[in-house]
């Protein structure tokens, strides 16, 4: 049996040299051995069933474990969210969850936005240098001389919206810095924008062109945003945080993109055979060896990457590839 790999990694070309190094690590008959991690055509990148790393999914029923190398593991969620002030809402920000792809049966639950330390003031003249300020989300009813916009107001639906609705949000009233907004419904493909007002978070020469001040790198003036917008959604319980990326005055984005748990696991097989010698040469008259010994093992890493591991070595009771 191999020992396992603290690094293992589920990616097809990783996965491979880590089962190598596994491999590495031990000797056989005081030699070295090292596996064929050539990738293939077939699905995983596997070249052949026989071959001698074969990669594919895992599943765990009570304790009997299904190998199949004709499966994807660990299914991924991509969300594509946006800020950006074009024509949409001309006095609050537009916030877009431009496209959502997920294996069927996903669910996007939630996203939450935070304008924590969305920004550094710098004003060498004036003798103040790096304070701090958050941006802030504005749910005052009514301010003089500043134009609020409750979030329930300004919900709008993109193109393929598939009954995706906001159904509840955490905001209450007042500036806070962060929101999160609960969705009934928003299935793959379903796409969304909504806008709420925000304060802080716009140059020193006023509310317009503010897109760009959401997102990491940012500059005008005497003004720097150095962290960015931190977005963090929430699919089929599985959460993911990043924070959004200046493009240019207008909009920040941010594409994230996330293992799903779906019951299965990352599996890995090993296979090698060497030529051992007998023993004794002969007996009775008779050549003996050398023989052929092959050996196996399988690893298993759980799906989503984050909370999956640590990897373990396991048992397969049933092994499946139709790879030629």
């Amino acid at each position: 049996m191999l020992p396992l790999c603290p690094g293992l990694r589920p990616g097809e070309a990783q996965a491979r040299a880590d089962a190598n190094d596994a491999m590495s690590a031990n000797t056989i008959l005081g030699t070295t051995a090292t596996l064929d991690i050539t990738e293939g055509g077939c699905t995983n990148g596997n070249v052949a069933s026989t071959g001698e790393v074969v990669l594919g999914v895992v599943t765990d029923n009570a304790g009997v474990f299904t190998f199949d190398c004709n499966q994807l593991p660990c299914p991924a969620a991509t969300i594509v969210f946006a800020i950006d002030m074009a024509d949409n809402f001309s006095d609050s920000s537009a916030f877009r969850i431009e496209s959502f792809t997920a294996p069927a049966g996903s669910t996007l639950n939630s996203i939450s936005m935070d304008l924590t330390t969305i920004r550094v003031d710098s004003d060498p003249g004036a003798g103040v240098t790096n304070v701090a300020d958050d941006g802030m989300f504005d749910f005052r009813t009514a301010v003089a001389g500043d134009v609020n916009r409750g979030l329930a107001s300004t919900v709008q639906t993109g193109a393929s919206t598939g009954g995706a609705a906001i159904s509840t949000t955490t905001a209450g009233g007042g500036l806070q810095p962060t929101l999160q907004v609960n969705f009934t419904g928003f299935d793959p493909g379903d796409t969304l924008f909504f806008g709420v007002d925000t304060d802080e978070v716009g140059p020193i020469a006023g509310p317009t062109d503010m897109g760009g001040e959401f997102g990491t790198g940012f500059t005008v003036g005497q003004q720097s945003t150095i962290l960015g917008l931190q977005v963090q959604v929430d699919v089929n319980g599985i959460t993911f945080t990043d924070r959004l990326v200046f493009q240019n005055n207008n909009r920040s984005t941010q594409t994230l993109t996330f293992a799903l748990d779906n019951g299965t696991g990352f599996g890995i097989r090993t296979r090698k055979s060497i030529q051992v010698n007998s023993i004794c040469n002969n007996f009775l008259g008779l050549n003996l060896g050398p023989y052929n010994v092959t050996a196996k093992s399988f690893a298993m890493f759980g799906c989503p990457v984050a909370t999956g591991g640590p990897p373990r070595l396991i048992r397969v009771d049933n092994f499946s590839c139709t790879c030629p």
